[in-house]
């Protein structure tokens, strides 16, 4: 009885995901080509939870949204500065 159980043939896959070497060409193809649609599969899975997470992002406002900011020059940064400092006392420079 042995001998019958040694002499049939593997052609499924292992546990640990290898082929056995008499399988034929067809099977292993198609063996590793279902490893890729399941591979694909759980990426497109990851793809989402990231979109996902880029999103809460974006909506609850902790990213930079794309913009960069706009630098002040010198005439802007005396207006803005003088304002607050002539604030209250009725007299503003920049008008």
């Amino acid at each position: 009885m042995d001998e019958k159980e040694n002499n049939k043939p593997a052609d499924k896959n292992n546990d640990d995901g290898n082929i056995p070497e008499n399988t034929s060409l067809i099977k292993q193809a198609n063996a590793a080509a279902e490893r890729l649609e399941n591979a694909n599969k759980e990426r497109k899975e990851i793809i989402n939870q990231e979109t996902e997470i880029i999103n809460r992002k974006l909506v609850s406002g902790r990213s930079e949204g794309g913009i960069t900011p706009k630098e002040e020059t010198a005439d802007e940064k005396w207006a803005r500065e003088a304002k607050v400092r002539y604030a209250g006392t009725g007299m503003d420079p920049t008008e």
